[in-house]
């Protein structure tokens, strides 16, 4: 289904192959697969070492709501669209990019990684290598993937649809996303220094760092040294949101 051997009068043959086999990528539409083997691991209660899959899902905005006590919030709106395991891989098997330390004296228990893709897209517009990886789920490619390591007791069999219902009210969960680009900024806005005073024979220096230097024979700037340039457009973690 990659578009090497696609053609004009065929292409609308291709879309009605997809739509049947699949169904539309909207998930209003009912195109959740149903699972056709038996779950990975057998249905346990969750314990305290126990770690679930995440989501992917897409920031809408802010929205305000009230507690029963009158306190007002301010909410994140997220959007789960069109969520699916792609692929487990138990602990044998994998493989992490970065090698642990042999310094490492501490064991750390063993976890599974399990592949998530959400937003599902035209196959056509992916190549036939990128299109078998979704073959073993039975669903439509995903424009995004992503992986999660989860314990094996919280394993999920390859097609298993997840929404907003995989969390309860409630919860305490971890968000990582990119933030937002600012572009190069001063010392100022990006680490809330306070700057220099108006007056007092202070000249063109309200705004700047000040002495970056560390003294002594050391000549140099130390790493880490808070000064201007580029805010924003990494990938942050907030932890502990409920």
């Amino acid at each position: 289904l990659a578009r090497d051997d696609v053609t004009r009068e065929n292409s609308k043959f291709v879309e009605e192959v997809l739509e049947s086999r699949y169904g539309r990528p909207d998930p209003a539409s009912g195109q959740y697969s149903p699972l056709k083997v038996a779950p990975i691991e057998p249905v346990t209660e969750w314990t305290l070492g126990s770690r679930r899959t995440g989501i992917i899902a897409r920031k809408i905005g802010i929205y305000p709501m009230w507690l029963k006590n009158g306190k007002k919030i301010l909410t994140t709106l997220l959007h789960v669209c069109d969520n699916h395991v792609i692929k487990y891989i138990p602990p044998e098997e994998w493989t992490p990019l970065i090698q642990p330390s042999r310094k490492t004296v501490i064991p750390i228990k063993k976890k599974g990684c399990l592949l998530v893709g959400a937003d599902s897209t035209n196959p056509q517009n992916f190549t036939k290598q990128y299109c078998g990886l979704f073959a073993e789920a039975g669903v439509m490619p995903k424009r995004l993937l992503s992986r999660f390591m989860v314990t094996p007791n919280a394993a999920l069999q390859p097609g298993t649809p997840l929404s907003a219902a995989h969390y309860r009210p409630g919860d305490v969960v971890d968000i990582r996303a990119k933030t937002m680009d600012r572009g190069f900024q001063g010392v100022m806005k990006r680490w809330k220094f306070k700057g220099m005073p108006a007056t007092h024979g202070v000249t063109k220096t309200h705004r700047r760092p000040g002495n970056i230097g560390s003294g002594g024979g050391k000549a140099r700037v130390m790493p880490g040294t808070k000064m201007p340039g580029h805010m924003g457009n990494r990938y942050r973690i907030f932890r502990g949101v409920q």
